[in-house]
């Protein structure tokens, strides 16, 4: 073994001993703009043609999509605040790229450098386009304060990468690009696209580039490293091919391409940290982790902004943590690596590094691991909270701690203890247990119960599929396992909230072999580098280790930011990091054995090895950065070309290149179905581009089910009944499965089976579906029901021998209310899901007096009536108009319930119905207004939505105006996408403001807030949108004197918001004119 210094020893590597370059050297480098040949331009990366083309092919590719995204969305007024090429964001964002390349020109900067800020500046067109990428996409609800943060930091990485200062590598600085692109991203190149992830592997690729001749090569370790690194390496390389083979063999191979893409960029960005860094440059790299975690807490604070002005921050403080648009266990995880990172190093950093002298930047170190905690409290997810205290007890081990002399002895026991621990839980000693976990799983809430139910789907396909899996990230593929348990008709196809099941899962039980020896290799690594630092110094190692691990632990309970990824980016991070730090790799590494840089442990490769590395690097661009980027640009803007600007060919072809060119973009048949109907294209044609979108995945039997119901009523019985079968083997249990049964009724009935069809709709109401509209019905009137829109239904198919099948709707939901009640004492639970799924049916054909009726004779038949029912059982009572009796149900529930089941349903009638309106009580009133008061800020059920409403109602009735405002704005939060919050947004204009007599001015305020909702409307219509021909009508009829010129005010409040902000203030200013005689 490498004789290694002690605990308290300096540290050889930094001060220029064992293993480094002379120190003079170095300097020299530094002086010289981080180059070794005296300040001339490097000319290793860019002296053979395959570097220098490779290098070309990126700047086209990505200028070219830059600008293929950037100029449709222009067009179609798609900017936030800005829809010319002269104004707002698309100008800043060209300018700052340009005044980049220009000033790296003007400095002959490296040319890897040059392209790669084209590259961070390309980041800018998903950003100000708002594409599924970066956690600034003001869809999601992220504020109007997150573009200006991440438009700064943009602009400053697309001048500080080509024209950065010269003692700062070009190396280091795309490399720096590339890690905050990483961090400053709450969910990791996430959504729905792999665009994001192919312009890092565009950087990364250029930080290979850009330096020595060698660069341009992915070479494994010199023949004399050590077994670690060694097995590191061809681990990593084991765990790439692997994926790339169950991306082959799986259910889905362009989901599997898009994870492995995801596991190719993680792996290339640590290769690239742990070759091209020397330990002297880990404190950049931190502070440059440090930089993205300030701009993503910075970020979040000010995205709270645009609520606190509504709220009050002693709500949002109060309320659960919702930035981003993304669940707390999403955004948990980066709060908690963010506090990790930046305590440990204000904390437990002793001596002076250059990135932590002085008071000053220890206190910010101080401030934004603070907030950081704050938001992790704030977010209430237990995953993310373990993480802190696990990544915390990890670095005060690190520092203070005694460090094991071998990690190797370690990992073998705890693989010993893991075998020993699924030893027993095979058997029967482990039935308590079981039977405790399985009885979780079956009550509402119970977050133990949910991840039992996912781990035991999970581990039934690693048992089906041990090997290879069923392919990474189809998680959706172990729908087929559920068994019953609380979640039955809910979604059965999320993560496996944990990573070791979702590696094993979707990539067979060796990719996690893989995995975990690459952990190993992570921890063996950092053991090494601590025993190489003094205490003081530790915390340079100690901080990234405890992100990681901290990380690792949150993703043992849910999987958190890791879903888009596959593979925590933290982890190859970190991996780099400490393979730098422990001095194995890179420039002045020293083997193992002792051998010195330039020995034959370490000679010059050889050119075939050059040339294999090469080709590898070239393959990984070619086939995950330049192809997806390409297609993405011609995907996307034919949608807009299509949908915005109606060139429907044009944009159906682009779609259709785009395809060809990059099959596994998440979009690739997404929008095809629509589009040949706009193109009056045959059923058929139509027809068979759902087949092809249903073959994308096929084990994924929401494809399947889109695919059934046309099929049938092309009259393709045959292929439809196999496709519905389908879809009930791949999803039993799932929330479609009541529509798969409809559909399965309607071939019996077509085969003249109609027993069996009896048997479908039963079970189909079993399973709460009220998609009467998928069979051919005849609806008529019920004569004798005191609600005038009751009806019954009968389902009408002429079969096969062309004989008239009917079957009466009533019929099968009266046997669901025998078959209720008959259940009561063999199964209670069983009981209240088919009076629930009988009260869904009635109340979807507008019959409260039946459901009253089975519900009578439920509670009369129970001791104790659960609460969920006894909100049906009020439900009814009210819709039918007994308040006395609604009043005793509602005193019955228990009080912490009352709220959720009593309030929400009757906002949601008295805003919908006009006679219930008229008969509220002002106790009812005040009762769901201090609701509205207490509710979460950033809830993300729908469930507030009609008490907002309502409160929006009330508020305009009694001519509180400012409140008012408030509760829209607080009610068009609850939608996330943006055809429902435009719908929502018309809805309060007209009946809530216009209705009511809202002044002219409290209007035109209101449309300063929902403006841009009719942005493309705008353009659509050529500026003759005539929604918003009313409303300026509407406002300049009824405006007020005293409120000042109204062209003024409009200007002031719309003027530049976009083309239905500017059109609004045009039709304003025509009607002034015209009224006053201007010309």
């Amino acid at each position: 073994m490498q004789n290694t210094p002690t605990p308290d020893a300096p540290d050889p590597v930094a001060v220029g001993s064992t293993g480094a370059p002379p120190k003079g050297a170095e300097e020299s480098d530094q002086r010289n703009g981080g180059r070794p040949n005296g300040g001339r331009p490097d000319d290793g990366a860019f002296g053979r043609i395959a570097p220098a083309l490779a290098a070309l092919a990126i700047v086209g590719t990505v200028g070219w999509w830059a600008f293929a995204i950037l100029d449709p969305w222009v067009a179609a007024g798609r900017f936030p605040r800005a829809y010319e090429w002269t104004s707002g964001w698309p100008l800043a964002f060209a300018a700052s790229t340009g005044v980049g390349l220009v000033a790296g020109l003007v400095r002959r900067s490296n040319p890897a450098a040059l392209a790669a800020g084209l590259v961070v500046g390309a980041f800018s067109a998903m950003v100000a386009a708002g594409l599924p990428s970066f956690s600034s996409n003001a869809t999601y609800g992220d504020g109007p304060f997150l573009m200006p943060v991440y438009a700064i930091a943009i602009a400053v990485l697309a001048i500080y990468v080509p024209a950065g200062p010269r003692s700062h590598p070009p190396t280091h600085r795309i490399l720096a690009a590339a890690l905050i692109l990483c961090t400053a991203n709450t969910l990791p190149f996430a959504r729905d696209t792999s665009t994001p992830v192919a312009l890092l592997v565009c950087l990364v690729a250029l930080a290979l580039l850009g330096s020595q001749r060698q660069s341009a090569a992915l070479l494994p370790p010199a023949p004399g490293a050590d077994r670690t690194t060694r097995a590191v390496w061809y681990a990593g390389l084991a765990l790439i091919a692997w994926v790339a083979l169950a991306a082959a063999f799986g259910d889905s191979v362009p989901r599997g391409t898009i994870k492995l893409q995801s596991v190719v960029a993680g792996a290339l960005l640590c290769y690239a940290l742990a070759t091209r860094l020397r330990p002297s440059d880990v404190g950049r790299v931190l502070t440059v982790l440090v930089a993205g975690v300030g701009i993503v807490v910075v970020s979040g604070l000010l995205s709270e902004l645009d609520v606190a002005r509504d709220e009050g921050w002693p709500r949002v403080l109060a309320s659960r943590l919702r930035l981003f648009g993304a669940h707390p266990n999403q955004i948990g995880p980066a709060f908690a690596g963010g506090a990790l990172l930046c305590g440990t190093l204000a904390l437990l950093s002793i001596e002076g590094e250059s990135m932590l002298r002085g008071v000053l930047r220890r206190g910010l170190l101080l401030v934004l691991a603070g907030a950081c905690v704050v938001l992790v409290w704030r977010a209430q997810s237990e995953a993310s909270s373990a993480g802190v205290v696990v990544g915390a007890a990890v670095a005060l081990w690190s520092v203070f701690g005694p460090l094991p002399r071998r990690v190797g002895r370690i990992a073998i026991a705890v693989v010993a203890l893991a075998i020993v621990g699924l030893g027993l839980w095979a058997t029967p000693l482990a039935d308590p247990a079981r039977e405790w976990l399985q009885a979780r799983a079956l009550e509402p809430n119970s977050a133990i119960g949910q991840r039992y139910h996912y781990w035991k789907m999970s581990s039934a396909a690693i048992a089906d599929h041990p090997l290879f899996g069923v392919g990474p990230g189809q998680y959706y593929m172990h729908a087929r396992y559920a068994e019953p348990s609380y979640y039955d008709g809910t979604n059965q196809s999320f993560h496996p909230h944990n990573l070791l099941f979702a590696v094993a899962e979707g990539s067979g039980l060796p990719s996690l072999a893989f995995l975990l020896v690459l952990v190993g290799g992570l921890l063996e690594f950092a053991r090494r580098a601590l025993l190489g630092l003094t205490r003081g110094r530790r915390a340079l190692i100690a901080a990234p280790l405890a992100l990681t691990v901290g990380t690792l632990s949150t993703n043992l309970l849910d999987l958190g930011q890791v879903q888009p990824t596959y593979l925590p980016l933290h982890l190859w991070i970190t991996l780099g990091l400490c393979a730098t730090l422990a001095n194995v790799t890179g420039p002045g590494a020293t083997a193992r054995s002792g051998s010195p840089a330039g020995s034959a442990a370490h000679r010059t490769p050889s050119r075939t090895m050059n040339r294999i590395g090469r080709t590898a690097l070239v393959v990984a661009l070619v086939g995950f950065g330049l192809l997806p980027i390409a297609a993405d640009g011609l995907i996307h803007s034919g949608r807009l070309m299509a949908f915005t600007a109606k060139q429907m060919r044009a944009g159906y072809d682009r779609i259709a290149l785009g395809r060809t060119l990059y099959p596994p973009h998440p979009q690739a048949y997404y929008y095809e179905v629509n589009l040949l109907g706009q193109l009056n294209a045959s059923a058929d044609e139509i027809l068979e581009a759902r087949r092809a979108e249903a073959r994308r995945t096929p084990g994924d039997a929401q494809g399947w089910l889109m695919l059934a119901a046309p099929l049938l009523r092309r009259g393709y019985f045959d292929e439809g009944a196999r496709v519905i079968e389908r879809v009930l083997e791949l999803d039993p249990h799932g929330p479609d499965v009541g529509k798969a049964q409809m559909l399965r009724a309607w071939v019996e009935m077509y085969e003249g089976r109609e027993e069996d069809a009896r048997e479908s709709l039963f079970q189909a109401l079993v399973n709460q579906s009220t998609d009467w509209g998928l069979l051919p019905n005849e609806q008529r009137r019920v004569e004798d029901s005191p609600i005038r829109s009751a009806r019954r239904i009968v389902f009408m198919v002429r079969s096969r021998d062309e004989v008239m099948v009917q079957i009466e709707l009533d019929d099968i939901v009266e046997r669901l209310g025998e078959y209720a009640i008959s259940s009561i004492e063999t199964d209670p639970y069983l009981a209240r899901r088919s009076l629930l799924a009988l009260f869904t049916a009635y109340d979807g054909l507008d019959r409260p007096d039946r459901a009253l009726y089975w519900i009578e004779r439920y509670t009369a038949r129970v001791e104790s009536v659960f609460p969920s029912i006894r909100k049906l059982e009020w439900v009814v009572l009210d819709r039918l108009g007994m308040d006395e009796r609604a009043a005793a149900v509602v005193d019955t529930i228990d009080p912490s319930l009352r709220e959720l089941f009593a309030d929400t349903t009757l906002s949601t009638q008295v805003t919908r119905d006009p006679r219930r309106r008229a008969r509220v009580t002002q106790e009812e009133m005040d009762r769901i207004l201090s609701a509205v008061s207490e509710l979460d800020v950033f809830e993300d059920a729908a469930s507030p939505t009609p008490r907002l409403e309502l409160s929006v109602a009330y508020h305009a009735a009694m001519g509180d105006w400012d409140r008012a405002l408030a509760d829209a704005r607080r009610t068009l939060r609850c939608y996330d996408e943006n055809n429902p919050r435009r719908n929502a947004s018309e809805k309060i204009l007209t009946s809530h403001f216009v209705d009511r007599g809202a002044p002219a001015l409290v209007i035109l305020r209101y449309m300063a807030d929902t403006i841009s909702l009719q942005d493309v409307a705008e353009r659509r219509s050529g500026g003759k949108n005539r929604m918003l021909d009313a409303i300026a009508g509407h406002i300049y009829t009824y405006w007020l004197p005293s409120d000042g010129n109204v062209v003024d005010r409009a200007r002031e409040l719309l003027g530049g918001t976009g083309p239905a902000g500017d059109g609004l203030v045009e039709r304003l200013e025509r009607l002034y004119r015209a009224d006053h005689g201007d010309s």
